[in-house]
């Protein structure tokens, strides 16, 4: 289910209205909603600056409770789908190869929101593209951040910087249950 967007009573959630102008030097471009029909898949923010492109996804896929942080089922099941669906897009020819090339938590310096996330590259036509996608439970919602570049240009680091960026923006707002705490006390 799609959360509100604005005030909710006297607590905030976390939306695509509210996410800011630009991440690690990517600029916002456009806010997608998904299909009316499919509400539970949230909406998700595009960013961009040259040929780096960017994306921040909120949704919860119509389940209760999500846990907030990297290590739960919930967020492991994100990450298969993902990587079923790289295989599948090799297996029907719309990418010509891709290959993991690491997974790791992140664990950024006085932040309290750690993605898992996982660096591949694919290759799309005669372009090979360096791509990480990260997940994350935060405030009831799974938080997708992915962002991916052309090779040999691609640079593992503005697609860290990215992530990180974004953590950084969620520990900022704290929690929606810590807000609630101070607000509705």
């Amino acid at each position: 289910m799609m959360k509100e967007i604005g005030p909710t009573g006297r607590c905030d959630h976390l939306t695509a209205a509210n996410l800011p102008d630009q991440f690690a030097g990517l600029r916002r471009l456009e806010t997608a909603p998904h299909p009316p029909e499919r509400p539970e898949m949230g909406a998700s923010v595009a960013y961009g600056r040259g040929e780096v492109t960017g994306r921040v996804a909120l949704y919860d896929r119509g389940l209760p409770d999500i846990p907030d942080g990297p290590e739960s089922s919930t967020i492991y099941d994100e990450i298969n789908r993902v990587l079923a669906d790289l295989g599948e897009r090799v297996e029907i020819g719309m990418y010509q190869g891709a290959h993991i090339i690491d997974q790791y938590l992140t664990r950024e310096s006085g932040c309290d929101v750690n993605f898992f996330c996982v660096e591949y590259e694919y290759r799309l036509r005669s372009q090979r593209i360096g791509a990480a996608v990260c997940f994350t439970g935060h405030d009831g919602l799974i938080v997708m951040v992915s962002c991916e570049q052309p090779l040999p240009n691609a640079d593992a680091e503005t697609r860290r910087a990215f992530v990180a960026d974004v953590a950084a923006f969620l520990a900022s707002r704290g929690s929606n249950a810590d807000r609630r705490a101070a607000a509705c006390g």
